[in-house]
C-alpha cells in the first residue's frame, strides 16, 4: 500500500449490513486475542467470516503506513458504545477505555478522525437521527471527530424538491447549527465501469458534485466534504484497470470538489472469486502482487502534480486526457486513455507549455485484451512499460488499443 502511495483507507462494507455477521459486527466483539474471536457461517460473500482482522487491526495498519483511517460502525451500536469507542481510540490513558487501549498494547491514541455510519444505506428519518446519535456521542469525547455518512446518490436520487434531498439538507443544517459543518462528510460509492467517466451527467450526479452545488445554495459558504471511497467494478482485470485510469484522470479535473477518494477492494486471496471479484492486490500464503488498477494508483502518485491545466481532445470518447503541471511550471504530465479497441494516431500539441526538452518519459499500460490480468504464474502480465519519446511542440503519437499512457516532459 505504501508502494501504491495510499494515504487514506476505509474499513467498511458488506460485513456491516449483509448476512448473519452484521449481528456480530460490534466493535467490542473485536477486542481481545484473535484466536478467541467468533467465527460464524454467513449468508453474504463468503461462507465463513471472522474478526481476526477487525477495526483495531485496521487502525494499526493505517498507523503503519501513515494513512487516514475511516472506520465504519453499525447503526445499531448504542450511544454508550460509540462514546466508549472514541475514548478507546482517542482518549488519554487516564480514561477508562484509554487505559484499556494501553493495556492492549497501544498507549498512544490512534487519533482517529472519521467514523462512518453503517454502509450503503438509503436516507430516511431513522438514518438521519442515527447520524445525530453518532455525532453527539462521539463529540462528547472528541469534539474534532468527523462523522461520515454512507449514502449512495446514483443518478437523480437527490433532486431538490424530493424527500431525499430535504432530509440531506436538514442533516447538513443540523451540523451547521452545532457549529460542526466542517465535521460532516459524505461517501457516495461510484461505478468502475468503462462507460462511467465518459458520461458527465452520470458522473456529476453519482459522485455527489450536483448535491454539493445545491447544498451550497441552501447554506451559503458551506461546501459538502465529498469523500467517495468505493469505486466498484466487480472485476480485477484490465477492463477494471482501464476504467479506473479513466475515472482517475477525469476526476482530477474535478479535484477541488473532493476531500479524498478511494476504490474497492484492496486485498483478495488469489483464486477466491466471489460476486465482487475486484481485489486490487492479490496474495497467496507466500506471495503478494498487484493487479492492473493498483498500478494505476502507483503511477498517479509517483507523477503527482498539484495543478490541472486546460486540455482539449478532438474526440473524448476515443482519446481522453488530463494534464497536470508542477508549481514551478517546469514539468508537465499528460494522462491519456485510449478507450477503443484500435490504435489511435494522434497529434499532441503542447505549444501552450513552452519550449520542451527533446526527450519525454513515457509510461504505458494496456495494449491487450480487456480480460487480461496478473495471475500467480504470470504476475507481470499487465504492468507498466517504460520508454522515451522524441518530443517537440507538436508531435504525432499512436496510442495502443485499450491503453493508459503517461507522457512527462520538461521545459528547456
Amino acid at each position: 500500500m505504501k508502494k501504491q502511495g495510499i494515504t487514506a483507507f476505509r474499513y467498511n462494507g458488506s460485513m456491516v449490513d449483509v448476512g448473519a455477521d452484521k449481528f456480530l459486527y460490534r466493535w467490542k466483539k473485536m477486542l481481545g486475542p484473535i484466536d478467541e474471536r467468533r467465527v460464524l457461517f454467513r449468508s453474504g460473500f463468503n461462507v465463513y467470516a471472522t474478526h481476526s482482522f477487525g477495526i483495531i487491526e485496521m487502525l494499526q495498519a493505517a498507523e503503519c503506513i501513515n494513512a487516514v483511517a475511516i472506520i465504519g460502525m453499525s447503526m445499531d451500536e448504542t450511544a454508550e458504545d460509540i462514546r466508549d469507542f472514541v475514548e478507546y481510540v482517542n482518549g488519554e490513558v487516564t480514561s477508562e477505555w484509554g487505559a484499556r487501549r494501553a493495556a492492549d498494547g497501544h498507549p498512544i491514541p490512534y487519533n482517529l478522525k472519521y467514523i462512518q455510519v453503517d454502509n450503503e444505506r438509503r436516507i430516511s428519518r431513522g438514518y438521519v437521527e442515527c447520524v445525530k446519535k453518532f455525532a453527539k456521542a462521539a463529540w462528547s469525547v472528541d469534539p474534532d471527530m468527523s462523522i461520515m455518512v454512507s449514502l449512495n446518490i446514483s443518478r437523480n436520487r437527490y433532486i431538490r424538491g424530493n424527500q431525499n434531498y430535504a432530509l440531506a439538507s436538514e442533516l447538513v443544517g443540523w451540523f451547521i447549527a452545532q457549529g460542526k459543518g466542517d465535521k460532516f462528510a459524505w461517501d457516495s460509492h461510484y461505478s468502475g465501469s468503462r462507460s462511467f467517466a465518459g458520461d458527465k451527467e452520470w458522473l456529476e450526479s453519482e459522485m455527489g458534485i450536483d448535491l454539493q452545488r445545491e447544498l451550497a445554495k441552501d447554506y451559503p459558504g458551506f461546501k459538502l466534504n465529498l469523500c467517495p471511497m468505493e469505486e466498484n467494478g466487480s472485476r480485477c482485470d484490465w477492463d477494471r484497470g482501464l476504467a479506473h485510469a479513466h475515472n482517475w484522470i477525469v476526476l482530477q479535473r474535478y479535484g477541488d470538489c473532493f476531500k479524498m477518494m478511494g476504490t474497492a477492494n484492496t486485498f483478495q486471496p488469489h483464486g477466491l472469486h466471489y460476486m465482487w471479484d475486484q481485489g486490487r492486490i492479490h496474495y497467496t500464503s507466500d506471495k503478494v502482487w498487484f493487479q492492473p488498477s493498483a498500478y494505476i494508483d502507483e503511477l498517479m502518485m509517483k507523477s503527482w502534480k498539484p495543478n490541472v491545466v486546460k486540455t482539449i481532445s478532438s474526440d473524448e470518447q476515443k482519446i481522453d486526457l488530463t494534464a497536470k503541471i508542477d508549481d514551478k511550471g517546469d514539468e508537465l504530465t499528460l494522462y491519456i486513455v485510449n478507450m477503443t479497441d484500435q490504435p489511435q494516431e494522434s497529434v499532441i500539441n503542447v505549444k501552450g507549455f513552452g519550449k520542451v526538452r527533446n526527450k519525454a518519459k513515457v509510461i504505458s499500460m494496456g495494449n491487450c485484451e480487456l480480460t487480461e490480468y496478473n495471475t500467480i504464474d504470470k504476475q507481470d502480465n499487465v504492468v507498466p512499460q517504460f520508454s522515451e519519446l522524441s518530443m517537440d511542440d507538436i508531435v504525432t503519437y499512436t496510442f495502443p488499443k485499450y491503453s493508459y499512457t503517461m507522457i512527462t516532459l520538461r521545459k528547456k
